[in-house]
């Protein structure tokens, strides 16, 4: 299921916590055929499953946050869990050293900010061809700034508060059966639900007085509010037609609710009062997709070709996109490999991306009539090269063209092309 914001700490730290991460693999050279959504990459993130036989785990304790896993039968063999807690104290710390220097300055105030997540997922062993897996998934984050310049003379005072709150968190449920039939066929079926949620508060009193007269006052409160609500529908099969073919193909379906920009905003001075509530309605989207890939593999060559469909349906309009994709790789010498890739791709949701590390001006807004629906397609180059140790290098040399960004001109085309070096370690903790 998705998770429209991955970071703690506005990108510094992830929301995973690893010892509940199974497998974690980045597609951004080439996009196998079930997968669709997004033009440069995807982060494919398994959970591990819990020990079905015994009881292990572990306290992490560091200096800003504190970690804590667990994982192990409740059934041995047949019904397993595993849970994994993370919170920050930084809060504790930020909050008497920020309001320090607030003195030092000669004023008064505080920063302040919190997070934790939530990680589990419960297995259960039907049989030796069925499995059931319950998964979910919570992280909150949130940020607080207080800020007095309130100053006081013998006739004179102005009080001057302000105060900026945000929270931010993610909610996240599924539930996956498992199936293998007796050839060489297996599907899977995933239900879940995911909430992003970002929420917002500015408030500031203001006041001066001179001589026991009020001449000025201010008080106002605006508050805001934005999510992306999925309810998603998954199915997966893949048949081994013979030793060299697989065949792999599903269907999607992705209810989605938008709020954005729905703001009160409420102000009392000495002339007047305003009392404002935008009531702003979701934009509900339906994002259908289905998709087929085949694979060959021999001694030294694999080919992937498949197609991925889609159709998102906003409102009373309909967006279709056929979406080839084709990738080759060839083994040069023992475990050096030369790649090549050409796939299309299209992006139905929006980020509106601020340069400052505000998430608040950070926001998702859906595809529409009048933000149509981006799209892209890129051409790929490499080489990669594997060690048993789990060690893997690449270089990697692209080519991506992409339609309908939303932070350019309307109807451009903007191009990318470089150089790409990376280095992975494969292996998990």
């Amino acid at each position: 299921f998705p998770s429209h914001d991955i970071s703690h700490l506005y990108g510094f730290l992830s929301v995973l916590n690893a010892d509940a991460v199974s497998s974690l693999k980045i597609h951004k050279n080439h996009f196998p055929a079930r997968l669709g959504g997004r033009l440069a990459s995807v982060v494919e993130i398994e959970s591990a499953k819990g020990n079905l036989d015994k009881w292990k785990g572990n306290l992490k304790v560091g200096v800003a946050n504190t970690s804590l896993f667990l994982e192990g039968p409740v059934i041995p063999s047949k019904l397993s869990t595993q849970v994994s807690v993370r919170g920050t104290y930084a809060g504790l710390i930020a909050k008497p050293i920020s309001g320090y220097a607030f003195r030092k300055a000669g004023n008064e105030g505080s920063l302040s900010y919190n997070f934790y997540d939530i990680n589990s997922l419960t297995r259960y062993v039907v049989s030796n061809k069925d499995q059931i897996e319950l998964s979910l998934f919570r992280t909150q984050d949130f940020y607080e700034f207080n800020e007095d310049e309130s100053v006081r003379y013998e006739n004179f005072s102005q009080l001057n508060k302000s105060t900026s709150a945000v929270t931010w968190s993610n909610t996240l449920a599924g539930l996956n059966w498992k199936h293998h039939f007796k050839n060489q066929l297996s599907t899977q079926t995933h239900f879940h639900f995911s909430l992003y949620n970002l929420q917002s508060k500015e408030k500031l009193n203001y006041e001066e007085e001179k001589s026991g007269d009020i001449l000025n006052r201010i008080n106002s409160v605006y508050s805001n509010q934005n999510y992306i609500q999925d309810f998603g529908f998954r199915s997966d099969w893949i048949a081994a037609l013979n030793d060299d073919i697989n065949l792999e193909f599903g269907v999607n379906s992705t209810l989605r609710r938008f709020l954005v920009g729905n703001g009160k905003y409420k102000s009392v001075t000495l002339q007047t009062s305003i009392d404002t509530a935008y009531n702003v309605e979701p934009d509900v989207s339906i994002d259908n997709s289905a998709y087929v890939d085949a694979s060959y593999q021999s001694k030294r060559f694999t080919v992937n070709i498949g197609i991925h469909f889609n159709a998102y349906i906003p409102d009373s309009t309909t967006y279709f996109f056929f979406q080839p994709r084709v990738a080759l790789n060839y083994n040069i010498y023992k475990n050096l490999n030369l790649r090549a890739s050409v796939f299309t791709n299209s992006q139905n949701i929006h980020l509106l991306a601020s340069s400052r590390a505000d998430v608040v001006s950070d926001l998702w807004v859906p595809a529409n009539n009048a933000l149509v629906p981006e799209r892209g397609w890129q051409a790929n180059l490499g080489l990669s090269q594997s060690w048993k140790q789990g060690w893997e290098w690449s270089i990697d040399a692209y080519y991506r063209e992409m339609k309908n960004v939303i932070e350019y001109k309307t109807n451009s085309v903007n191009i990318l092309y470089g150089k790409e070096w990376t280095k992975q370690e494969n292996r998990m903790p």
